[in-house]
C-alpha cells in the first residue's frame, strides 16, 4: 500500500482522529487511489497505534462510502460513480446556495473585498496553472459564506459532501478552470443586493462541475 514515509503530527487528536483525518486526505489527494487496498496493520504500524481506532477510522471512511470492507476480502478505496456523483453534487450546490441566503443579512462591502482578493488570487492562479492552489483558493472563497452564515448543521453536511467533490475534481477533472469568472457573477449580484441571484449563481457554480465532467467522460 503506497503511504507516505515520514509520519505525520498527531497535533493532539485521538488515535482514531488522527487515522480518520489522514486517511480522508489520503483518499483525497490520490495518495490512496481508487481501488487501493488498505491495510489496517500496516496503517496501525504507520501511526504506532493499535488497530482498533484504524478499524474505527475505517468504519467511519465506510458509513462516508470513501472505503468498502468486503468480508474475507478486505478494505479498499471505492471508485468514484459519475452517477452518485451528480446526486452528490445536486445536494452540495443547493447546500452551498443556503450558505449565501443565511449570510446575505450579514454581508458587508468589506466581506465582498475580501473575496475579491481570493477571486483575483485564484484567476492569477489558473493563468500560471497552478491547480493546487486554485483550488485552495476556491475553497477559501466558499468557505467565507459558510462561516458567515453561522448554521453549525449546514456546516457539518456541507463538509462532509466536501471530500467527495474535492476528491472527484483533485483526481478526474479540474472544475476550477472557470471558477474565478463564475465567482464575480455571485459578488455582482451580492453588490446589487439580489440575494436570489446570488443563491442561483453559487448553485450554477458547482452545477458546471459536474455537467462538464460528464460531457467528458461521455466523450471517453
Amino acid at each position: 500500500m503506497p503511504i507516505p514515509k515520514k509520519s505525520v503530527s498527531t497535533e493532539r487528536l485521538s488515535a482514531k482522529e488522527l487515522v480518520l483525518q489522514t486517511l480522508t486526505e489520503w483518499i483525497i489527494d490520490g495518495t490512496l487511489m481508487p481501488g487501493e487496498k488498505i491495510s489496517d496493520l500496516e496503517i496501525s504500524t504507520y501511526f504506532n497505534v493499535s488497530r482498533t481506532p484504524v478499524r474505527e477510522a475505517l468504519q467511519l471512511l465506510a458509513e462516508q462510502r470513501l472505503v468498502e470492507t468486503i468480508p474475507a476480502r478486505g478494505t479498499k478505496v471505492m471508485p468514484i460513480d459519475m452517477l452518485e456523483l451528480r446526486h452528490i453534487y445536486e445536494l452540495f450546490s443547493n447546500l452551498q446556495g443556503i450558505a449565501v441566503k443565511l449570510a446575505f443579512p450579514r454581508i458587508t462591502e468589506e466581506f465582498l473585498e475580501q473575496l475579491d482578493k481570493i477571486n483575483q488570487q485564484l484567476h492569477d492562479a489558473i493563468l500560471r496553472e497552478d491547480y493546487d492552489a486554485a483550488q485552495l483558493l476556491d475553497q477559501q472563497f466558499h468557505e467565507h459564506f459558510i462561516t458567515l452564515a453561522d448554521n453549525p448543521f449546514l456546516t457539518t453536511y456541507i463538509h462532509q459532501l466536501a471530500v467527495h467533490t474535492r476528491r472527484a475534481e483533485k483526481l478526474y477533472f479540474n472544475a476550477v478552470a472557470q471558477s474565478a469568472a463564475g465567482h464575480r457573477h455571485i459578488l455582482d449580484a451580492l453588490r446589487e443586493k439580489n440575494c436570489a441571484n446570488a443563491v442561483s449563481y453559487m448553485i450554477d457554480n458547482w452545477m458546471s462541475s459536474i455537467e462538464n465532467a460528464e460531457k467528458k467522460n461521455a466523450s471517453i
